[in-house]
């Protein structure tokens, strides 16, 4: 069994805002409509950038194929494959991702919207880029304030390494040292092991 309890230990403390204006959004559209499936699919893009530390680009290019979220085996349940030089499988931060990715797939497996067998495409059926989901950032960023808003794709990946960080108990100082020195020059790779409460850590 996969133990919970770790990923609840934080929740979306800094960001909860950021994330309710995707429900509130999709709230405004029927459940069927093709805006509806837009606003989750941009809340699962940017849940994984976040929940799983994933680069923009290596989430627009996830098939069906690298996602684990049917039952079986309930050991990887949640794990998303990620093939590049230090294949790896990575789990999630925070469990909500987990429940809010399954869902998308469900829509889209139902609706049949693939593009090049791509999970993410735009709602011509086109493949999405980095520039595009940066205007859709814009767009909900547009919805909050100031401080309630988070300016840059690449800041996704810095919050879920903050916060893996607060986990392992270092000081909110040593955090901002390390991201503001360190996160440009050295990415970091870091995953959850689903059967322990652990960090593995390495360095590229």
């Amino acid at each position: 069994m996969i133990e919970t309890s770790f990923y609840n230990r934080f929740t979306y403390q800094k960001t909860k805002i950021f994330w309710d204006i995707f429900d509130k959004t999709s709230e405004e559209y029927s459940s069927d409509s093709l805006n509806y499936i837009t606003v989750k699919r941009d809340k699962v893009i940017f849940q994984l950038c976040y929940s799983y530390g994933l680069r923009i680009e290596e989430v627009l290019n996830l098939t069906l194929i690298d996602c684990n979220f049917s039952s079986q085996p309930l050991e990887s349940y949640g794990s998303i494959y990620i093939q590049n030089l230090n294949s790896r499988l990575i789990y999630p931060l925070f469990h909500e991702a987990t429940e809010d990715i399954r869902k998308y797939l469900d829509i889209i497996s139902t609706n049949n919207k693939l593009c090049n067998n791509k999970i993410f495409s735009t709602i011509k059926g086109n493949i999405l880029s980095k520039h595009y989901m940066e205007n859709r950032l814009r767009f909900y960023n547009s919805k909050l304030s100031l401080i309630q808003r988070i300016e840059s794709i690449n800041l996704f990946r810095q919050y879920y390494i903050a916060d893996i960080l607060r986990i392992k108990g270092l000081s909110q100082n040593f955090i901002n040292n390390q991201i503001g020195n360190n996160i440009t020059n050295n990415q970091v790779y870091l995953h959850l092991q689903p059967d322990k409460t652990c960090i593995g850590v390495k360095y590229v």
